[in-house]
């Protein structure tokens, strides 16, 4: 993950998420750290799909590992709205790094069974960072 902090390009920079692309690997990200209010997930969603259609990606990496838990419109957006959108702007492939926090991983949790079918050709949910970044890597 250090390397592919290092060498991207970032879209977002705030104390609870980073959005970012790398080129080397053609990976989209968002790394978490703590708590958005349903306003912030808006315009994170806005950046993600941004840099999406700027950089046409075809993987995406949610490190929600240090994610705090969030509210219900937010839970309904990203499963919903978000989902779907990332599909149309060309995202194949999104591995979600699973949070610590037992809360949290409830959100996330959520979020995963209301994702509507076809929302995303393919997802994959992972414990551990290394496990998801190798499996994007193979697509």
């Amino acid at each position: 993950m250090r390397s592919l902090l290092t060498k991207a390009k970032y879209y977002l920079d705030k104390p609870y998420i980073k959005v970012g692309y790398d080129p080397s690997s053609g990976i989209l990200f968002n790394v978490w750290n703590g708590f958005a209010s349903y306003e912030e997930i808006l315009q994170i969603g806005e950046r993600t799909l941004e840099a999406a259609l700027f950089e046409k990606p075809r993987k995406a990496l949610f490190d929600t590992r240090n994610m705090e838990v969030l509210d219900e419109p937010s839970q309904r957006y990203v499963s919903q709205e978000f989902a779907r959108q990332l599909r149309d702007a060309g995202i194949k492939f999104t591995a979600t790094v699973v949070p610590e926090d037992e809360f949290a991983k409830t959100s996330v949790d959520r979020i995963k069974n209301a994702i509507l079918p076809g929302a995303v050709t393919e997802v994959r949910y992972f414990k551990q960072l290394g496990a998801a970044t190798k499996w994007l890597g193979s697509k």
